[in-house]
């Protein structure tokens, strides 16, 4: 279901420009993406899809400074963050980034709880405090009463709602999901939907790839990606 917006400006939270991410494997250069330019705007929910080697994931590591572009500039409001050094990046993502993968990334010796409260105690949180964002945030996407099932007593759709619970806990400006419903049967990639949206309409911005156009449904625009350039944007907010 689609989303109505009032007519407003909003103002961009990232901005790339002129990406270019080239892999060198010897003598053998790969053009992974090749000179990127987007906004995204803060609060919507943006879908990157395309075929299967457009680039689409390489485009999410970019912007999220899990890696380091060739060349190019990415602003986080406002400021040039491609460019600064790994400390800076690490404390930038562990407090305003949250990620989402299509594998979950669950330890699993540790219960939904505890995977959750683990970023939290790291940032800085104390042990409380940490339990209680992680028991709200998994009740948030529905899991209430699983704070201490382990992974592999968990669907796997509960598995990766405890990972969304994760990327948002800390209240995170930008939620980054990185194929979220790959690995997921058709009900539960929909619960998944319904949860990002949930999230989305509280204000949460949202990148998210996606190799399934019928998964970006929700989304207010779509970039269509291919062989690592933009060729096509689809707005889809409905403006009353």
């Amino acid at each position: 279901m689609k989303k109505a917006f009032q007519k407003k400006e909003k103002t961009p939270i990232l901005q790339v420009r002129e990406l270019v991410k080239t892999f060198v494997n010897g003598d053998i250069e790969t053009h992974v993406l090749k000179s990127i330019t987007l906004d995204i705007l803060e609060g919507e929910f943006l879908g990157i899809i395309g075929r299967s080697g457009a680039g689409k994931s390489t485009f999410l590591y970019q912007m999220s400074l899990l890696d380091t572009p060739t060349s190019g500039e990415i602003f986080f409001r406002g400021r040039e963050v491609s460019s600064i050094d790994e400390e800076e990046k690490t404390l930038l993502r562990l407090n305003h980034f949250g990620y989402i993968f299509q594998d979950y990334a669950l330890i699993p010796e540790l219960t939904a709880e505890e995977n959750i409260m683990l970023p939290l105690l790291m940032k800085g949180e104390d042990g409380e405090q940490a339990q209680r964002l992680a028991r709200e945030s998994l009740q948030r996407v529905g899991l209430e009463g699983k704070y201490h099932n382990r992974p592999n007593q968990l669907s796997g759709g509960e598995q990766q709602r405890v990972s969304i619970a994760r990327a948002v806990a800390h209240t995170p400006l930008i939620l980054f999901a990185d194929e979220p419903t790959a690995n997921l049967d058709s009900q539960s990639a929909e619960k998944v939907l319904e949860v990002l949206l949930s999230l989305n309409k509280r204000g949460q911005t949202i990148v998210m790839v996606t190799h399934d156009v019928e998964y970006t449904k929700s989304c207010d625009r779509i970039i269509h990606l291919d062989d690592g350039v933009i060729v096509g944007v689809d707005n889809l907010m409905l403006i009353d």
